[in-house]
């Protein structure tokens, strides 16, 4: 079989494949996405930060909120999962600063994003204490939280990484996207042009490397999200300054 000259990996769960595979062919060049830095020669580690796509999460949740209560449903006390709760939060309380931002981990590590129970008895008792719009970071943990919605009633969530409004549509209202088919296709453009660059690539809400989707049914929204980019942008300008990556 004839080797490729570019492999691309996504995920941190092919960190340590990537970084053998990189060191057992210096001769094929890898593009790495969302992985610890394999820091070869031969290697371009891609890191996507979500900081300023959740900060406009947060202004959105902000301004849909009837009960002045929004909160975050995320999978553990992980570093990959800070910059969207600390995005959210400042977003949250930079629209109005009389909000209150409640944070719930589903696990204290990797677990639990593949714990819908629980993530669903989190989300009921958030409901219960009128926590009406939530950010949901909580890998397949997910569902549960979808589920939980549905029962509950008078809530609205804002989805992961991908455009999740799918999984209920008039309940998931936008969605914090990390835009891969745009990185991946500057990857293939580097290699085609010779241009390929090892070292680490940050992709932000600035260079369209995140962004926040507005879900279809809730288009009255984007507006919003359009007007506060500008300051997304400066936010997570000040976060990526003291941030460790």
């Amino acid at each position: 079989t004839e080797k490729p000259d570019l492999v691309i990996t996504e995920g941190f769960q092919f960190t340590d494949a990537s970084r053998a595979w990189a060191e057992a062919n210096p001769d094929i060049r890898f593009f790495t996405l969302e992985q610890a830095d394999v820091g070869l020669p031969n290697a371009c580690d891609v890191l996507m930060v979500p900081y300023g796509a959740s900060y406009l999460a947060g202004v959105m949740a902000a301004n849909m909120t009837k009960t002045g209560r929004i909160g975050a449903i995320a999978g553990a006390p992980v570093s990959v999962i800070d910059p969207f709760v600390e995005g959210f939060r400042r977003g949250a309380e930079e629209y109005d600063p009389s909000v209150n931002v409640t944070v719930a981990y589903v696990g204290e590590s990797f677990e639990g994003f593949g714990m819908p129970e629980r993530a669903g008895e989190i989300a009921r008792e958030l409901r219960s204490e009128d926590v009406d719009v939530i950010l949901m970071v909580a890998g397949s943990s997910v569902t549960g939280i979808v589920d939980a919605a549905r029962e509950t009633g008078d809530v609205y969530l804002i989805g992961e990484d991908t455009d999740q409004s799918y999984l209920a549509p008039n309940l998931v209202a936008a969605s914090v996207v990390k835009e891969i088919d745009t990185i991946v296709y500057h990857a293939v453009e580097n290699e085609i042009n010779g241009t390929f660059t090892p070292g680490r690539e940050v992709w932000t809400l600035e260079n369209g490397g995140t962004g926040l989707f507005v879900s279809p049914r809730f288009e009255e929204y984007a507006g919003l999200a359009a007007d506060w980019r500008e300051r997304a942008i400066a936010a997570e300008k000040d976060y990526l300054k003291t941030a460790v990556l």
